[in-house]
């Protein structure tokens, strides 16, 4: 078994390739992805062939394949930037709608789909380490759920909660959702977000792992306590678990107005 360091040699060097640094822009050919440095350089990424790719990301899954749990773990919070997801999780609204568009990009999810209306063009380097993070998160999920299924809940409200309001516990409803979205293994933390309003909903789904794009035991920026999982997939058939209605306040007629005062022989 390689040990960390090891490994970071590699992904190091992985990372690092196809950078071309150029002294002015108008170096780069023609519709190069120009980049600028922290310290004011400028450099192009090289697209990489599809066997070099291939050849790339085959080498990285045969070295999670021989970490332990720990290092998977630790493995894909080292992945994960805070430029990608520190925003989706502290729910910057920008930041959501560009994580949104950059795995829309990355695994060619539909835009119309995305909370982002328009492409983003992803580095390669971007591309890259988070197409990383979600094989490390493949791993980890694997593990977990050795069947390769995983059930998670989801509380609603509002105007979402709304179009079930003409189905059953137990009925079997569809949901669209943006190409990504936050989901709980804990259905009791999901209760939390459908009873957080006046009324609310609590969904659950039975998905392949695969549809996972990160899991909350391998990132530095999730609350653990809430158990989230990020989901791709703007169609899911999910299962109503539980309605929450909040009891309105009673207001009391003129009769129980006037037996009140009269308690204090008023």
């Amino acid at each position: 078994m390689k040990s960390q360091s090891e490994l970071w040699a590699i992904l190091g060097k992985s990372l690092d390739k196809g950078k071309t640094y150029i002294d002015n822009p108008q170096a780069a050919p023609k519709g190069a992805n120009i980049q600028q440095g922290p310290r004011g350089g400028y450099y192009y990424e090289d697209v990489p062939s599809e066997s070099e790719e291939k050849l790339n990301m085959s080498e990285f899954k045969n070295k999670l394949n021989e970490m332990d749990y720990t290092e998977l773990k630790n493995t894909a919070k080292e992945l994960e930037e805070y430029e990608d997801f520190g925003g989706w999780y502290s729910q910057t609204s920008h930041k959501m709608i560009e994580l949104d568009g950059v795995v829309s990009s990355i695994f060619n999810l539909d835009l119309k789909d995305s909370r982002s209306d328009k492409k983003i063009d992803v580095s390669n380097t971007r591309k890259e380490r988070i197409t990383k993070l979600y094989l490390a998160n493949q791993e980890i999920l694997k593990r977990k759920h050795p069947s390769g299924f995983v059930t998670l809940f989801r509380g609603v409200n509002g105007k979402t909660k709304d179009k079930f309001n003409d189905f059953k516990i137990g009925d079997k409803v569809p949901l669209d959702c943006y190409n990504i979205s936050s989901w709980s293994e804990d259905e009791v933390v999901a209760n939390t977000f459908s009873e957080g309003h006046d009324s609310g909903v609590t969904l659950s789904v039975k998905v392949p792992i695969k549809s996972v794009l990160q899991v909350y035991d391998g990132s530095q920026f999730a609350y653990s306590r809430e158990k989230e999982y990020i989901l791709m997939g703007s169609e899911v058939d999910a299962n109503i678990e539980k309605y929450y209605e909040k009891e309105k306040p009673k207001i009391p007629t003129s009769a129980e107005v006037e037996e009140f005062f009269a308690s204090f022989g008023m």
